[in-house]
């Protein structure tokens, strides 16, 4: 791939990345989840949603909900998140 098509290839990620935290962002803001279940609702898959969760997290726009969590797709317990603010 030539290297001037890197700059536009980056601008599209993090333009995707962008919205699909506003996505997860809007869902949360109507009903707290866990990450699969908020992926379910975008129609998004749980490994695309997850590393938002992390990066959404640092930037201090949602926490856990003391103490509530649900089973995953995969059986295990987890964190149920919600929007701060």
């Amino acid at each position: 791939m030539p290297d001037a098509f890197v700059p536009k290839i980056q601008e599209i990620i993090r333009g995707h990345v962008f919205h699909l935290r506003a996505l997860i962002l809007s869902e949360l803001a109507r009903c707290p989840g866990t990450t699969d279940e908020i992926a379910e609702a975008l129609k998004r898959s749980p490994a695309a949603v997850r590393p938002r969760f992390s990066e959404l997290v640092k930037m201090n726009k949602i926490e856990p909900v003391p103490g509530l969590r649900r089973k995953n797709t995969t059986g295990m317990s987890a964190k149920v998140w919600k929007q701060i603010g």
